[in-house]
């Protein structure tokens, strides 16, 4: 009877234990996707002020591969969804707009165009 009293008090304390757990492990993950994207605007950022010169027109959205950023060696191949786990394709891209020299950038889930 005490084995089984102690095996229902783990089992309790495990089913409470065990979202609070997957929260955190869910949270690290979001925090990490953050940072996958900080990284990705970074080497972007890099990229753009480095080549000025192809980006004349202020207001008119660029596209960047993000395989012109590896190419670069702005950012390290494979590049991962640190969230998801999943490996960015290399088409995929990175959309800017310079305007009054801010630049603002939007990671895009789709090939650039």
């Amino acid at each position: 009877m005490e084995v089984l009293a102690v095996i229902v008090i783990i089992s309790i304390i495990t089913l409470l234990a065990i979202p609070n757990i997957i929260n955190n492990v869910n949270n690290k993950r979001s925090e990490m996707s953050d940072i996958t994207i900080k990284m990705i605007e970074d080497a972007t950022d890099m990229y753009v002020k480095e080549n000025l010169s192809n980006f004349p027109i202020e207001g008119a959205p660029y596209c960047i591969k993000i395989e012109d950023l590896v190419n670069d060696g702005k950012l390290v191949e494979p590049v991962k969804d640190l969230k998801s786990d999943k490996e960015i394709p290399l088409n995929y891209g990175v959309e800017i707009t310079i305007v009054n020299n801010q630049y603002s950038y939007e990671i895009l889930n789709h090939k650039c165009q």
